[in-house]
């Protein structure tokens, strides 16, 4: 007799653990995470991979990989079904027929009245064949009429003009033939490696497979080469709004922004410029504008503050040069925030409270800094942290928390994104590359977004906007909340 406790064992249990997509870097849950059946477990949300699939298919890709970076299995049609229209999963079945029969020898019947698609499915090499719907005899590897006593290299006499069109044609335009299927293949855009429909990896200068042709080492060898020579390094922050609330500031606070970003830029140009003293600066070092004394600042028509010795620096620079191109560029530092337990990047804190997941279960975190501060006044409680859930997250309408406490801890949809977008203005000049800005709108529509586009580019912000985010997606789960401990917090 079977055993019910093995049945019941044999369940796949899913633990509640904290996902981040690696696509749109925001958190999931295991119901919104897109499982691809029996290849890889990679951790994708569903609206991410549906729109993933329809850019593949809308460039006619029909194996669509996984798009974690060096995963080489492919997303299961099946698994992908239910995320996406079934349009789309029409579209992608017709790719995924089409891109079979390419896999397969194939011919045209050569004779106008007919001109069906013949396919080798038995395999081998084949010479005579008849067509299967007008029942003529043709060559199957010439793709002409059946020749008789002839070889297929003796058969010049027998093409028809359109084929001596289509071989000028050819010509004119340098099409390359596919190793593999043999078919011609244009390239109207992007590089010389060319993945022709029927798979096969091949390099558009000579027409060899890839990597078999001395025009792939030498490209490989010229990027490397200038990858090398560049030292590139973006260098960016982790936990801008932490720093604020550690010194009591308001995270508006223009002067501390502007001091943090040149102090990161400063130390970065003098820890590149003593690298030089050791190694020759990078190769495209010279006739750079760092080379021509011009720097960050310089290029806004700025001068920095008189915090770092920059006439010093200058002049360091101008005697030894610099090791790398590229030096300050934050980007989204989502993973490692949460890795390292400070704030996104330099965004400023969505909400003072939210939801952590463990094996043991789902806990409500209110903000580390704000419980220490609150704890120090001796003002938290088990009432007031039903008070900041009952507030989404917010303490401005907690009238027992102090108006200085509640500059410091506003979220960021109590700031004006118009500060958020002078900040990033005030930074620029200290950033060699860009910045992933974030806007937040409560209730977004065009009018406003189009408004603060314009604004920012009145303003000469040097980068586009990163990503748009509405309250829905971003508000904390909601609990429950004792009603009775927030009245009686109320009424005291």
């Amino acid at each position: 007799m079977d055993n019910p406790n093995l049945l019941d064992n044999s369940k796949e249990v899913e633990v509640p653990t904290n996902l981040t997509c690696e696509i749109c870097i925001e958190p999931m849950t295991h119901i919104n995470k897109f499982k691809n059946l029996e290849r890889c477990v990679h951790p994708f949300c569903r609206d991410c991979i549906a729109k993933y699939i329809e850019a593949k298919v809308e460039e006619r890709v029909a194996e669509v990989p996984c798009p974690s970076l060096n995963c080489e299995k492919l997303l299961d049609p099946l698994s992908c079904r239910r995320i996406i229209p079934a349009g789309l999963f029409e579209k992608w079945c017709d790719l995924l027929c089409e891109s079979a029969v390419l896999r397969c020898k194939s011919a045209y019947c050569p004779f106008v009245n007919c001109l069906v698609l013949i396919l080798n499915e038995c395999g081998g090499n084949i010479t005579r064949s008849k067509c299967p719907n007008c029942k003529k005899l043709l060559c199957f590897q010439c793709k002409l009429p059946w020749h008789a006593g002839f070889g297929c290299d003796e058969t010049g006499e027998m093409r028809n003009e359109n084929d001596i069109l289509f071989g000028k044609l050819v010509e004119r335009n340098k099409w390359k033939i596919c190793p593999g299927c043999k078919y011609r293949v244009e390239r109207n855009k992007g590089c010389q490696n060319i993945k022709c429909r029927c798979g096969v990896l091949f390099c558009y200068t000579c027409g060899k497979i890839k990597n078999s042709c001395e025009c792939c080492r030498r490209i490989v060898m010229v990027e490397a080469e200038e990858q090398d020579g560049h030292m590139r390094n973006g260098g960016g922050v982790n936990g801008l709004a932490d720093a604020f609330i550690l010194l009591g500031m308001a995270f508006e606070s223009p002067e501390l922004n502007k001091d943090i970003f040149e102090t990161i830029y400063y130390h970065a140009l003098k820890a590149s410029c003593e690298l030089a003293t050791k190694d020759d600066p990078y190769k495209t070092y010279h006739g750079s504008p760092v080379s021509k004394g011009i720097l960050q600042p310089d290029m806004w028509g700025l001068a920095p503050s008189d915090h770092w010795d920059w006439s010093d620096l200058r002049e360091m620079i101008s005697k030894n040069g610099v090791i790398n191109s590229l030096l300050v560029a934050p980007m989204p530092t989502a993973s490692t925030s949460q890795i390292l337990g400070n704030n996104e990047c330099f965004e400023p804190y969505t909400s003072n409270i939210y939801s952590r997941r463990v094996l043991s279960g789902e806990f409500v975190v209110v903000n580390k800094h704000l419980l220490h501060d609150l704890t120090e006044m001796g003002l938290w409680s088990p009432a007031l942290k039903n008070n900041i859930i009952y507030g989404n997250g917010s303490v401005l309408k907690i009238p027992e928390i102090p108006d200085d406490l509640k500059a410091i801890y506003k979220t960021v949809w109590e700031i004006k994104q118009k500060t958020i977008v002078d900040m990033a203005v005030d930074r620029g000049c200290f950033i060699d590359q860009s910045q992933s800005l974030n806007i937040h709108m409560d209730q977004r529509n065009f009018g406003k977004l189009t408004s603060l586009h314009f604004y920012a580019w009145s303003k000469g912000l040097k980068t586009g906007m990163y990503y748009l985010r509405s309250r829905a997606a971003a508000d904390a789960i909601q609990f429950t909340v004792d009603t009775s401990a927030l009245n009686e917090t109320v009424q005291s």
